[in-house]
């Protein structure tokens, strides 16, 4: 799973995004230093990790379903 373009994520949640970590590098961003809310990879990476953890998930369900039926 891949989204192009995606340069800033806006979580609805501080922890997904860093978003309290990201701030305080913003308070010290230097002159040509990076954004630290712009970050695609991170965001691609989060992706992954959702996909991830979702396929876990579903695993582990029809692991349990299986397992009441038998």
């Amino acid at each position: 799973m891949k989204l192009n373009n995606v340069q800033v994520s806006i979580t609805n949640h501080p922890d997904p995004g860093r978003i309290f970590q990201r701030a305080r590098r913003l308070q010290t961003r230097q002159p040509g230093d990076a954004h630290p809310f712009v970050a695609p990879e991170d965001f691609q990476k989060w992706l992954q990790e959702l996909k991830r953890n979702a396929e876990k998930k579903l695993e582990d369900e029809k692991t349990k379903e299986k397992e009441s039926n038998a």
